[in-house]
């Protein structure tokens, strides 16, 4: 069963601490810290793609997610990258515009990086990060989908939470 602790330490304080407006979430073994207004959606064995999926709801239309593959090798991020690029349908969706996608190392996470604008109601534009956070027997990939509204906003967030992850 999951646990949701909430924190109260100062951005300055020792090594570990969460910054301040941070909750800890710790379940079968995975710990991390995460922004106080993203919501746990799952936590789920036997996630679509790998052997555990972890989502928290960052908004209405953006999330952070951690996917654990049990044997080394199922996954790299290229694979994890295409498999949402598959699922959401870019680039070949008439309503997707200005598709790229590129590498990325966020503070020694080596990863990829898609953006693109959608026209379907009105035009937005999205991002999506995935960076490989674990390696070894397990592999882990934290990904991040934010909407133009939740990519200033939340950008911040995105190497406090990925340092925060470790496994038991």
């Amino acid at each position: 069963m999951p646990v949701l602790v909430g924190c109260l330490a100062d951005s300055d304080s020792d090594e570990g601490s969460p910054p301040k407006g941070y909750d800890h979430y710790q379940s079968d073994g995975v710990s991390l810290y995460h922004p106080s207004h993203w919501v746990i959606d799952f936590d789920t064995s036997s996630g679509l793609y790998s052997a555990r999926e972890i989502r928290f709801e960052v908004s209405e239309f953006s999330g952070f997610g951690l996917l654990v593959f049990e044997e080394e090798g199922d996954a790299s991020v290229e694979t994890v990258m295409d498999r949402f690029v598959a699922e959401l349908g870019l680039p070949r969706d008439p309503l997707i515009a200005d598709f790229t996608r590129k590498a990325v190392e966020m503070s020694g996470f080596e990863g990829e990086k898609i953006t693109w604008s959608d026209s379907f109601v009105e035009k937005s534009d999205f991002e999506m990060t995935v960076l490989k956070v674990k390696e070894g027997e397990e592999e882990a990939f934290a990904f991040f989908i934010l909407n133009d509204a939740d990519i200033q906003a939340n950008d911040k967030h995105k190497i406090d939470v990925v340092k925060s992850i470790t496994f038991d």
